[in-house]
């Protein structure tokens, strides 16, 4: 039976509905750490190589939920793993005002698994449903997901001068849970095997390695590796950072992330101008090159107010990057090479895992955050000299195709 046009129309809004919905509380639970961390480090007596080992559980979590989630979408559907996802995210957030540590690790890996689960479901389905246009569905979505991540240390700092951390977790949860009862009961499209297992000839196992082990190969495994792990070194430990130069009292530290995620995003919007005039390969080395200039003006930051510009410097810088490797990838080894995407971006979850807790580890060894802080610099500067080799020129329009 051939389905009706207009049910066709209106699953297609629903999935676009559902995502973007969906993606705002995951962009505030992924950055979650950020802002809480200086709360979770008084509250637990932790090292700061202790604080990182939370990243470590957000992300080795989150990269077997990806894992997971082609196979649970296909036995599922969207529909459902999505709202699981979203359900193991209020579980996560749900558990951390009751834990006592180490058992927060448990919490933190809870929510980091439903964001593995729920961020490239919500990708696959929207790339399906809207087959035709997916560049500008899909940076919607990635916007939905920018807002939440600048919304999470805006809704988070009057909870934290009123001490009411915990109940902001609650809160949070308890959207997170009826988010995936609403979702779980919506009709969203059925699932089709190309959309979960993309087309074209898979490489063998012989070639996918020759490709993993070529200069680009290697080079393109750096630049996941890094810049993930670099992202959430910056986001995840700056408003601690800001915390201990605060000397007043206030709490503008907790902010720190939302002016860096905010630049990212506004970064984001110019860069789709800025290619009209600029290749992507130099927008990225300028970039790259500002990120390196304002980390080392964030570390030579005196109070909070420098952090803060400092942070919005390296969000601006970092914009482009992403975005960028992604379509540097789909052109080197092509979009049906979906076993070095695979694998490219288990690195980049494994960046996130490692970077973070380096910046921690180095900051408890030399008893100074500034010197766990020059990780994310050496990062930068290290991805810098990446994108100073010869890569295939983009298209203009290439850079509006990737996604988070």
């Amino acid at each position: 039976m051939l389905q009706n046009p207009s049910d066709s129309i209106g699953l297609t809004r629903n999935a676009t509905r559902a995502a973007n919905i969906a993606f705002i509380p995951t962009g505030v639970i992924t950055v979650l750490l950020g802002p809480l961390l200086p709360t979770l480090i008084a509250r637990w007596s932790l090292t700061d190589t202790q604080a990182g080992d939370l990243f470590t559980a957000q992300f080795a979590a989150s990269t077997v939920g990806v894992l997971l989630s082609s196979a649970l979408v296909s036995k599922l559907g969207y529909r459902i793993t999505i709202a699981l996802g979203l359900a193991c995210m209020g579980i996560g957030v749900a558990m951390l005002p009751w834990m006592i540590w180490p058992l927060g690790l448990t919490a933190v890996a809870w929510w980091g698994f439903g964001l593995g689960l729920a961020v490239p479901t919500c990708n696959m389905m929207i790339a399906r449903v809207h087959a035709h246009r997916s560049a500008a569905a899909l940076s919607l979505l990635n916007f939905s997901w920018s807002l939440g991540a600048v919304a999470c240390p805006i809704l988070l700092a009057p909870f934290e001068r009123r001490g009411g951390v915990d109940l902001f977790l609650c809160l949070l949860a308890a959207s997170s849970f009826l988010l995936a009862v609403l979702l779980s009961a919506m009709p969203l499209p059925q699932v089709h095997h190309t959309a979960v297992n993309q087309t074209g000839t898979a490489p063998s196992s012989q070639a996918l390695l020759h490709i993993l082990l070529s200069s680009s190969g290697l080079a393109m495994a750096a630049l996941f590796f890094l810049y993930v792990g670099v992202e959430i070194a910056i986001s995840g430990w700056v408003a601690a950072y800001a915390k201990r130069l605060e000397t007043g009292g206030g709490t503008w530290w907790v902010m720190a992330p939302s002016f860096f995620y905010f630049a990212v995003l506004i970064g984001r919007g110019l860069a789709a101008k800025i290619l009209h005039h600029l290749s992507e390969l130099r927008l990225t080395r300028v970039g790259l090159g500002t990120s390196v200039v304002g980390i080392i003006a964030l570390l030579a930051s005196r109070s909070v107010a420098g952090v803060l510009a400092s942070a919005t410097i390296v969000g601006l810088g970092l914009a482009s990057v992403y975005p960028v490797t992604i379509a540097i990838m789909a052109r080197t080894v092509g979009r049906s090479s979906s076993g070095v995407s695979s694998v490219m971006f288990a690195l980049a979850g494994m960046g996130g895992s490692f970077v973070p807790w380096l910046v921690g580890f180095a900051s408890t060894e030399e008893a100074s955050l500034k010197w766990g802080l020059g990780v994310p610099l050496i990062g930068s500067a290290a991805m810098l000299a990446l994108y100073l080799r010869r890569w295939p020129e983009p298209e203009p329009e290439a850079l509006l195709e990737a996604t988070r």
